[in-house]
């Protein structure tokens, strides 16, 4: 959610009621609410002079200055037992946790999907040796509204077959639906 911070000089306009230059400010913040801060304040500076200085008419009545200022969000860390019961109560979190962020409905089907995916991993590969042990995950937003997905574990690294056959297409996914991934693997998972 963003916060608007407005000079009179944005809304008001000579023979138009200023409700009038707030409900236009309103609608173009509505329909671009998703952007980056600074994206926004270009929109929403565009979409409320529309028509004045700059855009073939007359300059403002007053100085226009604008601020969009961004709360970001908490990030989420959640460590479960790394056992495939316990999948169910990380997609309640991360859901919970998109919600609380406004993030968009595709980011947060992409986002099930390669935290569940990564997650899953964790669950049926990391720890086959032995028992499972833990499986932390951190969902991070950035001020620009990218969100950063680290899923780790503490167990051993088991190389990817040659032959996937049906299965073993999970980190094809992440890479297709994210905006970069990262593996790391070593001595601590």
């Amino acid at each position: 959610e963003s916060i608007l911070l407005y000079t009179d000089g944005l809304v008001e306009r000579r023979g138009e009621l200023v409700d009038d230059g707030i409900a236009r400010l309103a609608d173009v913040a509505a329909r671009h609410h998703a952007l980056a801060p600074e994206a926004l304040t270009d929109v929403l500076l565009s979409g409320a002079l529309d028509g004045t200085a700059g855009n073939g008419g007359p300059d403002p009545v007053d100085d226009v200055a604008l601020v969009v200022a961004r709360l970001v969000p908490a990030p989420l860390r959640v460590v479960l037992p790394a056992e495939a019961r316990e999948l169910r109560h990380l997609r309640a979190a991360v859901l919970e946790w998109c919600a609380a962020n406004a993030v968009d409905d595709d980011d947060v089907y992409d986002l099930q999907l390669a935290v569940g995916e990564a997650a899953a991993n964790a669950v049926e590969h990391a720890y086959r040796d032995r028992a499972p042990g833990p499986m932390t995950v951190a969902l991070t937003r950035d001020p620009e509204g990218g969100i950063e997905a680290c899923v780790r574990d503490e167990g051993s690294w088991q190389p990817v077959p040659d032959d996937k056959g049906y299965r073993g297409r999970g980190l094809e996914l992440i890479r297709d639906v994210s905006g970069g991934m990262r593996l790391h693997h070593g001595p601590d998972g």
